[in-house]
């Protein structure tokens, strides 16, 4: 018989890869705390560093070693194991959620954007992942409306975008009602 895996999203990111030579630079400090601010916002803390920017994780089937350049997944029960960049990409897809699958709430101690504000990314009592990403998204075109505003020195076209950024806020408040509506 043959079988096709369902289509979950999950939460995933790659395990940093060094600098050949072993060094560091900002360009790689930037991935290692975009890794640490994806483990902090799906609660990935069971693991210890190893040689050569590798980590072991405990998973389900025993501790099981992660090298750089290895994808780091939560599975749909909540556990984490890794997995080769040719079986993931052979395996998984982006979803189109602007990576919030899961999620509901913005990382703690994060600054909110300007857009996130806007549209109460914070607010979630019903920990809905449907909410949050709805939102993130709206949020996401409000600060693109927001940068415009900011660049241009054209007064129309400050006026256009700061209309924009109040229907998009419309809009996200009738989308966050149609997803929690009860009948």
């Amino acid at each position: 018989m043959k079988f096709r895996k369902k289509p979950v999203v999950i939460d995933a990111h790659q395990l940093p890869i060094p600098p050949i030579d072993g060094s560091t630079n900002d360009a790689h400090e930037a991935l290692v705390w975009t890794f640490m601010e994806f483990c902090g916002t799906v609660g990935f803390e069971d693991f210890t560093s190893e040689r050569d920017g590798a980590i072991a994780i405990k998973t389900l089937e025993g501790t099981m070693e992660a090298s750089p350049g290895d994808w780091i997944i939560k599975g749909v029960k909540g556990e984490f194991y890794p997995c080769k960049p040719d079986i993931f990409a052979a395996t998984y897809e982006p979803a189109d959620d602007h990576g919030t699958a899961g999620i509901v709430a913005p990382a703690p101690g994060r600054e909110l954007s300007f857009g996130e504000k806007a549209v109460g990314l914070g607010f979630n009592p019903g920990a809905n992942p449907e909410v949050h990403a709805c939102k993130a998204g709206f949020a996401v075109e409000i600060d693109r409306m927001n940068d415009l505003r900011n660049a241009t020195t054209d007064n129309e076209v400050k006026r256009m975008a700061s209309v924009a950024i109040t229907e998009l806020q419309t809009a996200q408040m009738w989308a966050v009602k149609a997803i929690t509506w009860q009948s």
